[in-house]
């Protein structure tokens, strides 16, 4: 089944928000890295956690032929509580990384 999560309000909110917050997340870990900070060795794990947890979502996705997918549309529920999780893990690991 099919969910058609970004025609709900808070679908759309959730993107409103997640889309930025993901290149501002990669922005500012850059620069911090590159300022010569070193990353938590556990916010770099949890972050790759979640990281895998979205790639084993979006694989779902990829494997019906669809190679470029915005959010959980295409994803079954169990899917998408993957991709959730994911996302709340990749970006706690981030601030997790600099404290």
């Amino acid at each position: 089944m099919e969910h058609r999560y970004l025609k709900t309000t808070i679908g759309k909110i959730h993107a409103a928000i997640v889309v930025p917050s993901m290149l501002f997340c990669f922005l500012i870990f850059c620069y911090e890295f590159a300022q010569g900070k070193n990353p938590n060795l556990w916010g770099m794990i949890v972050s790759l956690i979640g990281f895998a947890l979205f790639l084993k979502a979006k694989r779902s996705v990829i494997r019906k032929g669809k190679l470029i997918s915005f959010g959980c549309d295409l994803m079954d529920q169990k899917n998408t509580n993957f991709y959730f999780s994911g996302w709340v893990l990749f970006i706690a690991g981030y601030f997790l990384s600099w404290v």
